[in-house]
């Protein structure tokens, strides 16, 4: 199982990921403990670092919004909590191997 610091975590990045200012040291200051000690404890329990999962998330949350053809991609990008479009490509394609708009044609056709 996890501990409560890492569920605390996880809770906080899905609550805010859409904020593009949402780092460790954002959380570590809600949980009131170091960055230090919240990512040590988060990679020995998920074996990913709290940046990873906060991608992966707003990857995961960006691949719902591209099903709708009308949202631009940098809507997509500005409301998963990235602020430049190519930095938000470049994060889609590393995640899940295809551009955000070869993903996009790949569920709509």
């Amino acid at each position: 199982g996890i501990s409560r610091i890492t569920y605390e975590i996880t809770c906080y990045i899905q609550k805010h990921y859409s904020n593009s200012s949402l780092s460790i040291g954002l959380i570590a200051d809600s949980l009131g403990l170091t960055p230090a000690y919240l990512c040590q404890v988060f990679k020995k329990e998920t074996h990913k670092t709290i940046n990873d999962y906060i991608n992966e998330y707003r990857i995961e949350k960006s691949k719902e919004l591209l099903k709708s053809r009308n949202i631009k991609l940098y809507e997509v990008s500005e409301n998963c909590g990235y602020n430049d479009v190519k930095y938000f490509t470049k994060t889609f394609k590393k995640i899940t191997g295809k551009k955000p708009s070869e993903y996009r044609e790949s569920i709509l056709t």
